[in-house]
């Protein structure tokens, strides 16, 4: 059985064949997908679940999401029926609608006056991260035309250094990168991963970038200096000329401009670089110490989480690094392997999500593993991981390993 529960008024749903919650960090909702089997011994009777309910989604009593159905497809032949839902967290509405603000502008207004401004016509809560810089007042901000409210939040957020993602209660939160938890944990090559990838690319890239802008002009900056903002800055992970120009709107003023080009690099650089594993379970477990002597040792079940940090050790991608969790997606499937209880996380370096300057990739060097050569299919948790040098035979068909020791 699913590990999965949703809730819709009174009724429960976990008799799922499988489905998905994904969860990330730059992203306004969240999202999941679920495929039911056999919901009605009667067919008369009546689907208990329709577009735009309400819904609850828990993983081992742990709210992951709440938000509404998007889309329901129903599908039945001779062997029954089948229905898939998928939806979003309350926050989609942000993510669908036209941003309208009376006036359309705030004059001298902080960070949180304008995003309680935006979120209130849909009875969403905003919550903050304890976080500096964000007393700093906006001289003029105002919404462009056809731009939705979460294109807004996105943009007025850029201009802090921040990042709007959503909470599992359907609110939406305001945080900076790794101020989540630290996982007690690692992903290790050859213990807990399944599977993995590494993405490299500088399609989107580039050496330097300059930006443009112009702002408003009053009693502080007027003039050429409002008319003429301008920023350079440059990405030290490329080492040809690339150049990009952007032009930008909105600014206060030339610090804004230049968070703004430091968020292009960064994201850019991200976007470039990511890791994909395939782990086991839904989480992990946590020894905690308790008592005033602290020798009482529990044990605590933790989920992956988005803006969570974690060591990941892969000889196999070059890996050795603390990365930061970018998204994450749990999944069940009745028929899939270790029970269909697997995570797929998408990592990054943390930087990507701030605006510091972001690193220059290192390469490692990994001793071999030492032993006998490695035989049979690739089993998980495997102390000795192959290589390829294990495998070439010698002229005489003796293996390489074998003729070192008669040596």
């Amino acid at each position: 059985m699913s590990d999965f529960e949703i809730k819709v008024g009174q009724f429960k749903l976990t008799s799922f064949t499988n489905g998905w919650v994904k969860r990330e960090l730059d992203t306004v909702a969240d999202s999941f997908q679920f495929q039911y089997a056999d919901l009605r011994t009667d067919l008369n009777e009546e689907i208990p679940i329709r577009a735009g309910d309400e819904c609850t989604i828990t993983l081992k009593g742990e709210t992951l999401l709440t938000g509404y159905f998007d889309d329901i497809s129903t599908e039945y032949n001779a062997e029954g029926l089948r229905l898939t839902a998928a939806g979003r967290s309350k926050t989609c509405d942000l993510v669908d609608s036209s941003a309208l603000v009376k006036g359309g502008r705030w004059r001298n207004a902080t960070l949180v006056t304008i995003l309680n401004d935006l979120c209130e016509p849909f009875s969403i809560d905003v919550s903050i991260d304890k976080m500096t810089g964000l007393e700093d007042r906006f001289r003029r901000f105002a919404v462009e035309p056809g731009e939705t409210v979460a294109d807004t939040i996105h943009r007025v957020c850029r201009l802090r250094g921040v990042w709007a993602t959503c909470t599992v209660h359907g609110g939406l939160h305001i945080t900076r990168a790794s101020l989540g938890r630290t996982a007690s944990v690692a992903i290790e090559y050859g213990k807990n991963i399944i599977q993995g990838s590494r993405f490299d690319s500088w399609t989107q890239r580039h050496d330097q970038y300059l930006l443009k802008g112009q702002a408003p002009s009053d009693d502080e900056m007027s003039g050429a200096a409002s008319a003429q903002l301008s920023d350079h800055i440059f990405d030290e992970g490329v080492n040809r000329y690339r150049p990009l120009l952007l032009v930008s709107t909105g600014h206060d003023r030339k610090g804004d401009l230049k968070r703004r080009a430091q968020w292009e690099r960064n994201r850019r650089a991200g976007s470039g670089e990511r890791w994909l594993y395939r782990i086991d379970g839904f989480g992990y477990s946590s020894a905690n110490f308790v008592g005033s002597s602290q020798h009482k040792r529990r044990e605590a079940f933790r989920l992956w989480e988005p803006n969570m940090q974690v060591k990941v050790v892969d000889p196999r991608l070059d890996t050795e690094d603390d990365l930061l969790v970018a998204a994450v997606s749990y999944r069940w499937d009745a028929q899939g392997n270790d029970g269909g209880r697997t995570t797929d996380l998408t990592l990054t370096r943390k930087e990507a999500f701030t605006l510091q300057t972001y690193p220059k990739r290192k390469r490692h060097k990994y001793p071999a593993p030492p032993g006998p050569p490695w035989q049979g299919p690739i089993l998980r948790g495997s102390a000795n991981p192959p290589r390829r040098t294990e495998f070439a035979p010698t002229y005489d068909g003796t293996p390489l390993w074998k003729r070192d020791e008669d040596k």
